[in-house]
């Protein structure tokens, strides 16, 4: 008979607790079940033995990446040209060595709940820390939908909302073995609940209430077209693209800044493009356009953001992505290989970018913007260095396509994860795609955009359609709400971090220790 590594009541332990994390991400956004989803998992971990620990913590890192990355597989597919098994191995590899590193946490925490018990609920946000430079993806977001469970994020971003979640699965796991009693136990969650909503009460009603000085009106264009259409037919989407912002203009001629989605022109943009005549005279006197497009530099290219102010006399500016998007626009090592690259160019289509160097704001009005392309703002540690680059930012600008991605859930999924960047930094977050989810959400983390249809008929939406052409109306007032997070507040996943080391070097020693007292000249010489 097969013996599991691990026991079959922990299996179901962790199953549930991936049920329940999934319950509270789009598409269900079950949030009140946050409370719960780590308790079956610190659970297990106090049952088991070491051995079995880690194989729990393979697979419940393998079945958490699987349950929110699962459209990866087909989408690898079909961008790099891909066969689904060759991208159905090359995904379910990665997970399984995400898992793998989940097993090694799950081991820390074990050896924490017997050594050093308090310092337990630091490690999860540490290890996410840690490897979200890959993998951006954490505990703390089974919070996203919840309005006011959210606001804590502006104290220690994605992280801190990581480390009150497991709070609530540490206190539990306490009173259920014992290590407190009941009523002690009780009265710390009761506590505990009181000061994360109650923050979040006063933080979104405080930030309600505040005064606004300037205003700025945006319009995002959402074009809604094929992205194979967009890469092979580019000369048809400039008409269509073109013919929806003519008519988008006219019938909104108050706006200030216009947004167009990324890389909605394909073609490599140069300084005596005809495009950028054509968005000149297309734009009012006062108006501003932001766009995607593609740029080219000693030899380089790069997928960028373009920036045009018809009320300056300033030439147009741009951004080019620092965070590339494995596989879908770069392969590690790729360039030095150039028969390889030139052939896979030609097998995928893939477009392999350089990532920029450079970080640039745009300024309109007196408002300053903080552009991110696609995944970029999803690394909230970076993003919130890029502030501190700039000496901050009135507005987080994020452009993407999502149409690669096709009908799944990943629309919802790069939605949900990027709204959060508005309440960390306390800043609106306007996002703008062509085939995807595009809004506009205030620093409270509410949807503030007003949505029209192909008609220019306004709707009741606050958020588009993925697949429908629509037009984002929105007034973004500036108000001067603070962050932690988004001064200093990115010190806590840093002292997170080091509580993890701390320990892992603890348990080194112990191993070692243990390892020498139980070798055969160590039995001899007893």
């Amino acid at each position: 008979m097969i013996q599991l590594p691990f026991k079959p009541n922990g299996f179901y332990s962790i199953l549930i607790s991936i049920i329940l994390i999934l319950l509270c991400i789009p598409p269900f956004n079950f949030w009140f079940l946050a409370f719960l989803v780590l308790i079956p998992v610190f659970f297990t971990i106090h049952q088991q033995t070491y051995k079995q620990v880690f194989f729990t913590g393979t697979l419940f890192g393998f079945l958490f990446y699987l349950g929110i990355f699962y459209w990866v597989i087909p989408s690898v597919s079909s961008v790099s040209g891909i066969h689904i098994i060759f991208s159905s191995l090359i995904c379910l590899t990665a997970f399984f060595l995400i898992g793998i590193a989940y097993g090694g946490l799950f081991l820390l925490i074990k050896f924490s709940l017997h050594n050093s018990l308090y310092l337990t609920p630091f490690l999860f946000p540490a290890f996410e820390f840690l490897i979200l430079p890959v993998f951006p993806i954490g505990i703390g977001y089974v919070w996203g939908d919840s309005l006011l469970g959210a606001q804590a994020a502006d104290i220690g971003g994605i992280y801190f909302l990581s480390f009150i979640t497991n709070l609530y699965g540490f206190i539990v796991l306490l009173i259920i073995t014992k290590k407190s009693s009941t009523k002690k136990g009780l009265s710390c969650l009761a506590v505990l609940l009181f000061i994360h909503f109650g923050y979040g009460y006063t933080r979104y009603v405080t930030i309600t209430k505040m005064d606004s000085t300037d205003a700025i009106k945006i319009m995002i264009v959402q074009p809604a077209i094929s992205p194979i259409q967009k890469r092979d037919e580019t000369e048809k989407t400039y008409i269509e693209v073109m013919t929806q912002l003519i008519k988008a203009i006219e019938q909104n001629k108050d706006i200030d800044l216009i947004i167009l989605p990324e890389s909605i022109f394909v073609p490599t943009m140069a300084d005596k493009d005809v495009r950028l005549d054509a968005f000149k005279k297309v734009l009012t006197s006062q108006q501003a356009i932001c766009w995607g497009c593609n740029t080219r530099q000693d030899e380089k290219y790069f997928n960028s953001i373009g920036f045009i102010d018809n009320s300056s006399k300033a030439k147009w500016k741009y951004y080019q992505k620092q965070n590339l998007l494995l596989i879908g626009e770069y392969i590690p090592y790729i360039n030095n290989f150039p028969a390889l690259k030139k052939s896979i160019e030609k097998i995928t289509q893939i477009n392999h970018f350089s990532p920029g160097e450079k970080l640039v704001s745009f300024e309109k009005k007196s408002f300053t913007i903080l552009p991110s392309i696609c995944f970029e703002n999803m690394f909230s540690i970076k993003m919130a260095k890029k502030l501190n680059q700039i000496k901050g930012a009135d507005i987080l600008l994020n452009i993407s396509e999502d149409g690669w991605f096709g009908d799944t859930n990943a629309q919802p999924i790069h939605y949900f994860v990027t709204k959060l960047r508005a309440i960390e930094f306390r800043r609106p977050l306007v996002r703008s795609l062509n085939v995807g989810i595009s809004a506009v959400v205030d620093e409270r983390g509410v949807e503030i955009s007003k949505i029209k249809n192909n008609s220019g008929e306004l709707t009741d939406l606050t958020r588009t359609n993925s697949f429908e052409k629509s037009i984002v109306i929105c007034e973004i007032k500036k108000k001067s709400s603070f962050s932690f997070y988004g001064y200093i507040g990115y010190f806590f996943p840093y002292i997170c971090s080091v509580i993890l080391l701390f320990l892992l070097g603890q348990g080194l020693i112990r191993f070692n220790k243990n390892r020498r007292n139980k070798s055969p000249t160590n039995t001899d010489n007893q």
